[in-house]
């Protein structure tokens, strides 16, 4: 079965870190077996950050609906 990205490099994504909405741009995509993630510029200490599709949003407004159950 062949699976697509909802998402490519360069796009803006809005996800949720540290109770804030943040925006990002995807600069690497990981295919897993089970799941797709996607990560930006920003970096911890040791690893960089990465969010599960289903934690990325196209749009600010998109993710501020998802919160409030208008989906």
């Amino acid at each position: 079965m062949e699976r697509k990205a909802k998402f490519t490099f360069g796009d803006k994504v809005y996800v949720i870190k540290d109770s804030k909405v943040k925006e990002l741009e995807v600069k690497s995509i990981v295919l897993g077996k089970d799941e797709i993630r996607y990560s930006g510029d920003e970096s911890g200490l040791f690893f960089i950050e990465s969010y599960h599709e289903d934690q990325c949003f196209a749009s600010r407004e998109e993710l501020c609906n998802y919160i409030l159950g208008k989906e």
